[in-house]
């Protein structure tokens, strides 16, 4: 009896936390990852921009 429950069981838990993991975790730590380092770089590249040659009032 004790087989064919963690069987089921691992069968029902396994596919979600591969969904939750694949789906949560790894595409959104690598979207956050790089949205915030492509907004950093953009935003120093205009900082660097304006600190170096600042527009004419």
């Amino acid at each position: 009896m004790k087989k064919p429950q963690q069987s089921k069981r691992k069968h029902r838990v396994r596919p979600v936390q591969v969904e939750n993991y694949r789906v949560t975790d790894r595409p959104n730590g690598l979207e956050t990852t790089r949205k915030q380092l492509i907004v950093a770089a953009v935003l120093v590249c205009v900082y660097l921009l304006y600190a170096r040659d600042p527009p004419p009032p």
